[in-house]
């Protein structure tokens, strides 16, 4: 006996022999890929990794296509990216910067460069990895480049103060002449 039944997943309608039966075929096999990837996560990622880096053009033409058509999605995707990995989003700015102005460009370490010197450059405050921020000694603006040499470890307040002054300038402020331990 055949029965008319609706599929629970896609709502289509399918001819089942069994009354148990609650899924149709494409959604059956779907649902035991999504379960073998719930169980094999680690595996499927790499896989996933390993056919990104075999099909680079075919990636980015499919990654494209997907922003285009999920802008919102999109913008909120990367705000999270941004709000979880605040040092890459640093570093991935400061090298786009780099890039525009025609400057040499290494790739950079911050945690590298951090454990040199745990201290804040200006104001010699020990400060932590999370407290850290990477300041361009001589700012991209002014034609610094970025590399580690150019590169020193500050506290946020020393960060935003300096902006993108070269340092001479820095050390004549108000705020560089009140800190304890001036380096002039």
């Amino acid at each position: 006996m055949i029965i008319n039944k609706n599929c629970l997943n896609c709502k289509v309608e399918m001819k089942a022999k069994r009354i148990d039966r609650k899924y149709c075929k494409k959604c059956k096999s779907l649902l035991s890929v999504r379960r073998w990837r719930k169980k094999h996560i680690e595996k499927d990622r790499s896989q996933a990794r390993a056919w990104a880096r075999s099909h680079v053009e075919i990636n980015r033409a499919r990654v494209k296509v997907w922003y285009k058509n999920n802008k919102e999605k999109a913008k909120e995707t990367i705000k999270l990216w941004k709000e979880r990995n605040p040092k890459k989003s640093s570093e991935y700015t400061n090298r786009r910067r780099a890039l525009k102005r025609n400057t040499q460009v290494n790739k950079i370490s911050h945690l590298k460069i951090f454990l040199k010197t745990p201290y804040c450059f200006y104001c010699n405050k020990k400060i932590t990895l999370k407290e850290s921020e990477l300041d361009h000694y001589i700012p991209l603006s002014k034609g610094g480049k970025h590399i580690e040499s150019n590169l020193k470890v500050s506290c946020h307040l020393c960060n935003y103060k300096k902006l993108a002054k070269m340092p001479d300038d820095f050390y004549k402020t108000d705020y560089f002449k009140n800190l304890k331990g001036d380096k002039k």
